[in-house]
């Protein structure tokens, strides 16, 4: 059943996209269109908008991402082999679920 449904998704996808780049809507096709208002001032300054708000957080992110790859690092480097996986047995109730 997902076959099918695979193929059926990516036929209306090829559907969409023939007509979205053959078909005119008016002067233009819908392509076409898409482009033209992506070219324009308004778009470009909201999108300039974003990024400006958008960059605090992604600093945010980028230094969240660099203590774990720096955690993971020292935890790979500082403990024995079995160290890092007792915790996790714990948190997770491994010990529950083997009580039955």
């Amino acid at each position: 059943m997902g076959f099918i449904r695979s193929l059926f998704t990516i036929a209306i996808l090829a559907v969409v996209g023939y007509c979205g780049a053959t078909v005119p809507l008016g002067e233009r096709t819908f392509f076409q269109h898409v482009a033209q208002i992506w070219k324009t001032d308004e778009t470009q300054g909201l999108v300039e908008g974003v990024k400006d708000q958008g960059e605090p957080l992604m600093e945010r992110i980028r230094r969240g991402v660099q203590a774990g790859v720096e955690e993971a690092r020292r935890d790979d480097h500082g403990g024995s082999a079995g160290d890092g996986d007792a915790p996790l047995g714990d948190d997770a109730g491994g010990g529950a679920a083997s009580e039955d």
